[in-house]
């Protein structure tokens, strides 16, 4: 029997969830990572980050790598 590998959601479709949280698509990039075998997020100032979006932040990214260039904007 073949074990199935746990389903990632694409980089793209953490891209658009992460959009849908207010973000600017322009400050986010989102890599899949093979040796850690998890997607890295990782926002940039320009991403607008502010303490009222990381709720959302963690339900659109869980359980993956997030990282921030810049402090955010809290």
């Amino acid at each position: 029997m073949i074990d199935a590998l746990p389903s990632t959601p694409s980089e793209q479709a953490v891209v658009q969830k992460l959009v849908a949280c207010g973000l600017d698509r322009g400050g986010i990039t989102v890599t899949w990572e093979a040796p850690m075998e998890s997607m890295v997020v990782r926002f940039r100032h320009q991403a607008r980050v502010t303490a009222d979006k990381l709720p959302c932040i963690s339900k659109a990214v869980p359980g993956d790598l997030v990282l921030f260039d810049d402090q955010p904007a809290l």
